[in-house]
């Protein structure tokens, strides 16, 4: 029992029912789709289940679990400031489980738990499942490849404007070239959009946020000698200012430090 106390410990006070339940129970039995409702549940819990256990054997703390109709939602801290390698294993780790899927809908064919048909069915909705969870699109995983990618390469900021852009770009073409079509359609094209258009005007807290991560836990690696005024995410950056090179964790100091100032400066009440 003491190996799994991290998840009594963990877990404690985090995991939440949504209100969506009510309706989704609603639903499911207007339109008498409980089973095949309950097998897509299955299948998006353990897509984020594989999410959340990749999280924790790379040690990315859980901060809110919820349990929807649709599936299970894990938010974990940090995700999006860390390693590079480990983030990319995390985010292909829930995708990943679609393609184990089709064997156990086979196997419970087999043992005449479902009909063929319905196997055939189900075979069928993984695979839009999959399909869906990679488009290059932010904040479905396909667009945390594109933004772990971008983070390899490009400064924090620049990182998160290009997987943006790139997000804005095949939205349109999805809806373009109508892939996606009616009500459920609309529905998931203005979610996707509302979530890019927030993840725009939160440009500057998520690198505010990746400043301070990255001060409390210094990097080792390959050093980037970095004349900019921004840090690359994959690299352990020596910042250049008017009086020579310095480290990141000093560069990262002074930067909290100078916004301090300029906070007293401009706050009426001090």
């Amino acid at each position: 029992m003491q190996k799994w106390s991290w998840i009594r410990q963990g877990y404690k006070g985090k995991l939440k029912v949504s209100w969506l339940w009510c309706l989704f129970l609603l639903f499911a039995i207007y339109t008498n789709t409980t089973k095949t409702l309950c097998y897509i549940f299955l299948m998006l819990s353990v897509h984020e289940g594989m999410h959340v256990l990749a999280g924790y054997i790379f040690h990315y703390p859980v901060e809110k679990i919820i349990i929807y109709p649709f599936g299970v939602c894990a938010q974990m801290e940090y995700i999006g400031y860390g390693n590079i390698a480990k983030e990319l294993l995390i985010v292909v780790a829930g995708p990943s489980v679609h393609l184990l899927f089709p064997y156990f809908f086979r196997w419970l064919a087999a043992v005449s738990v479902i009909s063929y048909p319905y196997m055939e069915y189900l075979q069928m909705l993984n695979m839009s499942i999959f399909i869906f969870n990679i488009l290059p699109i932010y904040p479905l995983d396909g667009g945390r490849i594109i933004q772990c990618l971008a983070h390899s390469v490009l400064p924090f900021r620049k990182a998160q404007i290009s997987t943006l852009l790139i997000s804005v770009i095949n939205l349109y073409l999805l809806f373009y070239y109508r892939f996606l079509s009616g009500l459920n359609g609309w529905i998931i094209l203005v979610f996707l959009g509302f979530q890019i258009i927030v993840g725009f005007r939160q440009l500057t807290l998520a690198q505010i946020s990746f400043y301070h991560y990255r001060y409390l836990h210094p990097v080792k690696g390959r050093d980037k000698l970095n004349k900019g005024d921004d840090l690359y995410r994959a690299r352990h950056n020596i910042m250049w200012r008017k009086n020579g090179w310095m480290d990141e964790h000093q560069w990262l100091a002074l930067h909290f430090h100078r916004k301090r100032k300029d906070m007293k400066n401009t706050d009426p009440m001090i």
